[in-house]
């Protein structure tokens, strides 16, 4: 399921599954920040116990790569970085 965030109703309906791509209004990369909300938002309405996928797409520099490496592991939430 793919959404833009803030908007939380795409993200709500993404809840009752087992992932989401997330979009940012306006656009532009997902801050960890974001990251952190849109879990919290999942964990708190989602109908699925299972492990949740978040797939954030977008470019990466070394700034956003320190910072995404800032996020603390909680749970099942892990964080993995493919280059392609």
């Amino acid at each position: 399921m793919a959404g833009f965030w803030p908007r939380k109703r795409p993200v709500l309906l993404a809840a009752r599954w087992d992932g989401v791509i997330p979009l940012k209004l306006p656009v532009r990369p997902l801050e960890p920040r974001d990251v952190r909300e849109i879990m919290s938002f999942i964990r708190k309405h989602g109908t699925v116990r299972s492990p949740f996928d978040l797939v954030n797409i977008g470019w990466t520099t070394e700034e956003i790569r320190t910072r995404f490496r800032s996020i603390r592991i909680q749970g099942d939430l892990v964080a993995r970085e493919f280059v392609h």
